[in-house]
């Protein structure tokens, strides 16, 4: 059976689609900027969404290998809606700073237990080796929720950003009744669940840790899956205000996001076929770097094409590693597992969101895209080369993983 036509994955891809419907997502810098914050003041905020999501995200898979995965992905939702409810209530720094703790907490609670809920349907369905072919026809139906509530917010966006606002809160809470649709995949044998109850959380923590440590190859992939992810992530926080910047209008802004995120949908969903060509280059990383560089150097749409293919290769690399990363975890505590390469995500976000915008207000914010342009380059490059090196001395076991763009 084909699993994307299957109405288990069906009722995934829909979650996926509601969970990121989120019209102010593409804006909020935006609107941020409108108030008069710095970008270093934008910058902090969003670093309180990486820190939340950084201090809960190993917590929140561990909740998601001990309990219903389904219910971990509604409270999430509810509360991905309650951040606009508080920004609308309080607007300023402050309720902006609360509903970011709150959206970080939502993030923790989707990020790995989404993954791990996946990989849990498609192994039960004895498909685990398209993995790569759902993850990316799953980021495919997240991009394309990003796409078109961009295209719904332009219109909306006028003297106030109210409309948005309710409309993301509402798409927040039906993800939620949507969550608890979704399939109880069997995560592992009766007596390895019993084993998994049975445990303490900080018992099945330790075991998650533990096997992140030992098991061959899976620490390099953990780091691959974070850098690659962090990268993603820095170039579209900040891919509104170098559009912004650029002297448009906020509709206008998120319909050139929309077009952007556009771009990477469609590359998500040729992940596994762009995959035979990314697993050939030395290091794709370093080319999304170059790109992005490129891209401070030049102006116009010119310049935004560039951006859009830098954050086009860093999604492909990221999904890639994302499915070899899978196939080093066991069953019963994935969900564990995928939370720690997210921690150590979210460690490099938090870090990068605050040096880039003090670097913005220091200099400018071009100056710091091209300090990240650098960053992503020379990652790229060290990381290629440590993976051709173990890969080549066949030691340690680590020939397990496959060769991946960075790993």
């Amino acid at each position: 059976m084909e699993p994307e036509s299957g109405p288990p994955l069906a009722r995934i891809y829909l979650f996926q689609f509601v969970v990121d419907f989120i019209p102010v997502a593409a804006l909020y810098a935006v609107m941020f900027a409108g108030l008069g914050l710095s970008t270093t003041e934008i910058a902090v905020l969003a670093a309180a969404w990486s820190a939340t999501s950084l201090l809960l995200e190993v917590p929140s898979g561990v909740l998601a290998d001990r309990h219903d995965r389904r219910l971990v992905l509604a409270a999430g939702s509810l509360l991905a809606g309650s951040t606009f409810l508080v920004w609308l209530q309080f607007p300023g720094f402050a309720g902006y700073l609360v509903g970011f703790v709150f959206w970080g907490a939502a993030n923790a609670f989707h990020s790995g237990t989404f993954e791990a809920l996946l990989y849990d349907e498609l192994k039960t369905r004895g498909v685990e080796h398209r993995y790569v072919e759902v993850l990316g026809r799953a980021e495919f139906v997240s991009l394309m929720a990003v796409v078109i509530s961009a295209a719904v917010a332009a219109p909306l966006v006028g003297g106030s950003y109210t409309a948005v606002l309710y409309l993301s809160t509402i798409a927040c809470f039906t993800s939620a009744i949507l969550a608890v649709t979704l399939p109880p995949a069997s995560r592992q044998s009766a007596s390895r669940q019993a084993v998994v109850v049975d445990e303490t959380y900080f018992a099945t923590l330790k075991r998650g840790l533990v096997q992140a440590k030992r098991a061959p190859g899976l620490a390099r992939a953990i780091v691959a899956v974070a850098i690659a992810g962090a990268s993603v992530d820095l170039v579209t926080e900040f891919a509104p205000l170098f559009v912004n910047d650029a002297n448009y209008t906020a509709g206008v802004v998120a319909l050139v996001l929309a077009a952007l995120v556009l771009v990477m949908a469609g590359a998500s969903a040729a992940a596994e076929s762009l995959g035979s060509v990314f697993r050939r280059s030395s290091a794709p990383l370093a080319l999304a770097g170059g790109t992005l560089f490129l891209a401070t150097l030049t102006s116009g749409p010119l310049a935004i094409v560039l951006l859009g293919a830098s954050a086009v290769v860093g999604q492909v690399v990221w999904i890639l590693l994302r499915s070899d990363l899978q196939t080093l975890i066991d069953d019963d505590v994935r969900a564990t597992s995928t939370s720690v390469a997210g921690f150590s995500q979210e460690v490099l976000n938090l870090v990068g969101l605050v040096a880039f915008g003090v670097l913005a207000d220091a200099t400018t914010r071009n100056s710091a895209f091209r300090g990240l342009a650098l960053l992503m380059a020379i990652a790229g490059v060290v990381l290629s080369h440590r993976y051709r090196r173990s890969t080549t001395s066949g030691g340690n076991g680590d020939a397990t993983l496959k060769p991946g763009p960075v790993a």
